[in-house]
């Protein structure tokens, strides 16, 4: 797997300072290949088939974007912006599925293997606001965006296809309590797209007692959040305070059930969460030798599903922090430390971690080149 590309800037200014014009292209080539083998040993009674199997899969994905923007600087207080966005994104995916038989011959299984084209285009416009007139800032925005999709499975002769309409809007106060001290106040809406194993509806066997596939019915994900958020700026100390309240009505969830005794996992919108949020971010230099900053955040959530009878709710947080000292003989010394709690989802949760460390560093050579 990998990625490369490149891209390209243009922009005119005009006679007015700050009135531009931006045309920018961006392209990417990210290969994704995959190959596994699954060999089964020693088995005894076990009531599904189960034969020795090699897959490999060749995919790709390649990317276009196409965007321009306007900037117009009406006077000192206020300000419009406006632009149009185009990405042409195609991913291809060809996985070939060789099943052992008695003799221990590999032979290509078509029904099991998959050979799809993944065909996104979307098409976005913004227009935007903004405001300052001395302590008081202000942005309104508002962005409309369609997408198109298709699928064409080339081995099997299916097709499908989606079609997305998205409105997002936005809305930001912030007020300036000194020089270096900021209040911001915001609203916005975050959308999701379905990726493409979550829409795909081919069926993966290659587990007999757990089967999985996607849904090509699925809608975008719209999140909305709330936050007002504190900064405080200085040489020696940096503290950023935020609490927020996010929800989601039509949330993307992968959800497991048993049918005919296998498991089966796809997904739905069937996502209601709620989420209130309180995070902290803190630097504080102590001397110019010594260095201590801490980042977490606690969180209360609430998931519940819209079309089946799953609800979980509980806490979580995470805490990191690191210290940073210069010794004598210009060493430098750091620890590092954190963890969290579980991560609460809609049928479960995660483990919860913690990590330390401790590393030592120095430099050499002129300008500290080696280190």
């Amino acid at each position: 797997f990998g990625e490369v590309g490149g891209n390209m800037d243009y922009q005119h200014s005009f006679k007015k300072k700050g009135e531009l014009l931006t045309f920018s292209y961006r392209f990417s080539h990210s290969p994704n290949n995959s190959e596994a083998n699954t060999d089964y040993e020693d088995t005894l009674n076990v009531p599904y088939l189960l034969q020795n199997q090699y897959f490999k899969n060749d995919a790709s994905t390649q990317e276009h974007t196409a965007q321009l923007d306007y900037t117009n600087p009406i006077n000192s207080i206020h300000s419009i912006e406006t632009g149009i966005k185009y990405i042409f994104r195609r991913s291809k995916s060809d996985g070939k599925y060789y099943l052992a038989d008695k003799t221990g011959e590999y032979k290509y299984d078509q029904d099991m293997s998959t050979q799809y084209d993944h065909k996104q285009d979307i098409l976005a416009a913004y227009l935007g606001y903004q405001m300052k007139y001395k302590k008081l800032g202000g942005k309104a925005g508002i962005r409309y965006e369609h997408t198109f999709m298709d699928a064409d499975y080339k081995n099997k002769d299916e097709k499908f296809d989606a079609q997305f309409d998205d409105l997002v809007p936005s809305l930001m106060f912030s007020y300036q309590l000194a020089p270096t001290q900021s209040l911001r106040a915001s609203y916005n809406m975050r959308i999701s797209r379905p990726v493409i194993w979550f829409l795909n509806p081919f069926t993966d066997t290659s587990n007999p007692t757990a089967i999985s596939y996607g849904n090509p019915d699925l809608e975008s994900e719209k999140a909305h959040s709330l936050s007002v958020t504190f900064g405080s700026f200085s040489q020696k100390f940096n503290v950023n305070v935020s609490a927020n309240y996010s929800f989601v009505n039509n949330g993307i969830e992968q959800y497991s059930f048993i049918k005919d005794g296998v498991m089966n996992s796809t997904y739905d919108n069937i996502g209601k969460s709620k989420n209130i949020n309180l995070s902290l971010f803190l630097n504080w230099n102590m001397s110019p030798k010594t260095r201590f900053n801490i980042n977490g955040r606690g969180a209360y959530v609430d998931y519940r599903s819209s079309g089946l009878d799953l609800k979980n709710h509980g806490w979580e947080g995470n805490l990191f922090g690191s210290f940073q000292q210069t010794l004598p003989w210009d060493l430098r010394l750091s620890l590092n430390g954190g963890g969290g709690t579980p991560h609460i989802s809609l049928q479960g949760k995660s483990s919860s971690f913690y990590y330390y460390a401790i590393g030592f560093s120095r430099s050499f050579l002129k300008e500290k080149r080696l280190t």
